[in-house]
Parts: C-alpha cells; structure tokens; sequence
C-alpha cells in the first residue's frame, strides 16, 4: 500500500527512498493501537496507562487478505523460507509468522511490489471480524500448608495416565482459589516438596499460586477458612495472602524432619554417639531410582545437624540398638535432599548414608517434615 500510494502521489526523488528501496515496514497493528487505545479510552471514560496490569486485546481477522504475502514465496531473493503443502487442495503455507513477513520485505525490492498480483492493491469485498477480551496480569497469592493425612502428594502425580494419588495439595487448595478469584488457571509453586506418604506439619511448607487471568482481585478474604473447613483433617493452611511477584524469589530453604527407622542388624551404641556428635555431614546424591523424571545428575547435599533417640521414650540411646529395634531420627536438611534415600542409600547412589555410618541396613518406617526454615511469607495468623 505504500508503494501504490507513493507512485500515485508523484512523490518527487528527494523525498523517496533509494531506487529498489522499500520503505520500512509499518505493522498494521501499531497504527491501529495509536488510534484505537484514545477512542476507547474516550468513549469508556477509562484513561489509558500502558503500565495498566488490566488490558484490552482485539483480534482482527480479514480472509481475503491473509494470502497477500504470497507472491514472496516465489522469489528466491527474499528468503521467505516457509513450507508449503497441498492441504484439500488449497496451498497451505507453515512458518509464515509476522517477523518472518517483515524479514522477507526487507529482502525485496519495490519492483518486486509492482510486478506482483497484489499491485495495485485489489478492492476489499469483505470485512474482517473482530474479537475482544480482557485480560489481567497474574495475581501471586501466598501462604504455608500443613499435611495432616498421608496420600496426599504435593502436584497432582501421574504415571502415564495412571493416578497414583486421589488428592494433591495443588488440586485441595487451588480449586478453592479458581473459585474466589475466577481465574483462566494457576501455577502452583512451594518450597521444596514432601512425598505422598509423608506428613507436613510444624509451621507448614511456603507455597504460592501464579493466578492466570484473575477476574476477581479483592477475594482474598475469607478464602483461608474455606480452605480449611472444605479439606479439614486433611490439610491446614496458614497465612494466605497477596504477594509481589518479586517475593517468591526467595522460595528455597532447609528442612527438619523425624524419621522412624528400623536397623536390620545390631548396632552399637558407640556407633550412634559417633553420629549425634557429627555436624555438616557432605553428601553426594544422585537422582533417586524412584524420581525417573529428573535429570541423573549427582548433587551436593548437606545434613546439618543430626540426632537418634530411643523411638520408645524419645531418650538418647543407653545401649546398643537390637535388630529390628526401631530408632527416631531427627535432621535438619539442606534444600532438596532427599531424606530416605539417605536413611538406605539407594544402592549406593547416596554416599554416605545413615546405614553407612551406622554399620547396618536401615529402612524408614515413616517420615515426617517438621519445620521449612523459611521466614516466607509473612506471618498474618498466630
């Protein structure tokens, strides 16, 4: 279209660009938004902020035009690499996106234009449709959970198209937020994750949602104790709240828990002193056999702080350990470890382990996170 009107308006030579040059491409698009964001904002009385979280998108569709690029695919110069294909008996062409579009007008010359079928611009006989919507940008919302039944995994868990558990902390508390803020859909995030056989308990694990699309922004309230009265005994959650994207940065942090472990063989009671007297213990992990979707990469893990108790009466050992006797475990973990694998070494992928320095097999009857060790998000309930 500039080409043709160019040429129609006699343009004189010092003003028009070089011979075979085009002028650069101007999207349709951006004329469109200059024009259209003040008629709007004019006849809704709305002022218009291009830093808005709120906005309105248009999507304008013309058929009868769709093809105009065309001509292009015929000439080698212009690189217009797309494939094309014969689909119903109509030419289909795949990979033509608007920066590939621009990127070929670059290549051509205004001749090219004048020779094309498209030149002078054809009478339009149809008019394009229109589509509008509104969207917001994503709304964070933040808090701790407490698991109080086992069987619940962290995200929904599936193995092919086999689920390998009823319940999620995902589904249990972001369906009750889809339905207060009315959102398209949400992300769901926390700080590290327990397995479904494990209990969170203590202060809770930190999680947020990334809300897509919210239509409802002030519908925080109330929204907690619907939480907790629609999933009581199975799960509590604390501190619920907005938060800014920026803050869930901060989403990592170490973990205490307590382990029931039983010891296949005897174990000497010096043995456990050793233990309990170590600090720091370095590990290396490589990805746990029952983890096959994570990368097989061995990582560096700590064990901060360690402690074995009687499981009868929670004392310190006052002799040696029994086969088959059952001890508690008591560790604060570095972020990410994985806390059974370290209790049975998972055929020597975690070195070394608890079986290792005890000089025994151990097994976890069960495990429980107590604390995350993360002051995020801010504390609202007592």
């Amino acid at each position: 279209m500039i080409v043709y009107l160019k040429n129609e308006t006699k343009e004189s030579p010092s003003k028009s660009p070089q011979k075979n040059e085009l002028p650069e491409p101007l999207e349709v698009k951006e004329v469109l938004k200059y024009l259209l964001k003040h008629a709007f904002s004019k006849a809704s009385e709305l002022p218009y902020d291009v830093n808005s979280p709120f906005s309105l998108q248009l999507a304008i569709a013309h058929q009868e035009s769709v093809m105009d690029y065309e001509f292009m695919t015929a000439l080698p110069h212009s690189k217009f690499n797309v494939k094309i294909s014969q689909k119903r008996g109509r030419t289909v062409h795949q990979g033509a996106s608007v920066d590939k579009i621009n990127l070929a007008l670059k290549n051509i010359t205004e001749q090219d234009i004048i020779n094309s079928d498209i030149y002078p611009p054809p009478q339009i006989t149809t008019l394009p449709s229109f589509a509008i919507s509104f969207n917001h940008t994503q709304l964070f919302v933040a808090g701790r959970y407490n698991k109080l039944e086992r069987g619940i995994s962290n995200s929904k868990w599936f193995v092919g198209s086999k689920r390998m558990a009823q319940d999620s902390m995902e589904e249990l508390i972001g369906n009750h937020l889809t339905q207060a803020f009315q959102c398209s859909s949400y992300k769901f995030s926390s700080s590290g994750r327990e397995d479904a056989d494990v209990l969170m308990l203590g202060r809770g694990r930190p999680f947020y949602f990334e809300l897509i699309n919210p239509h409802k922004l002030d519908a925080i309230d109330g929204v907690m104790d619907k939480i907790n009265e629609g999933c009581s005994g199975k799960i509590k959650v604390w501190d619920l709240q907005v938060v800014s994207k920026e803050s869930t940065s901060i989403m990592k942090d170490s973990a205490s828990t307590k382990s029931k472990i039983k010891c296949s063989s005897k174990v000497l009671w010096q043995k456990i002193e050793a233990v309990n007297q170590m600090k720091e213990i370095e590990l290396k992990q490589q990805n746990p056999t029952r983890v096959p979707r994570r990368a097989d990469l061995i990582r560096d893990k700590l064990i901060e702080t360690i402690r074995i108790v009687r499981w009868s009466d929670g004392e310190l050992p006052d002799g040696d350990v029994e086969e088959g006797q059952e001890i508690m475990v008591y560790m604060k973990t570095s972020a990410g470890t994985y806390v059974k694998e370290f209790v049975h070494g998972d055929g020597g992928r975690t070195n070394p382990c608890l079986g290792d320095l005890l000089e025994t097999e151990c097994s976890v009857v069960y495990l429980d996170v107590e604390e995350i060790h993360l002051d995020w998000p801010p504390q609202i309930n007592p």
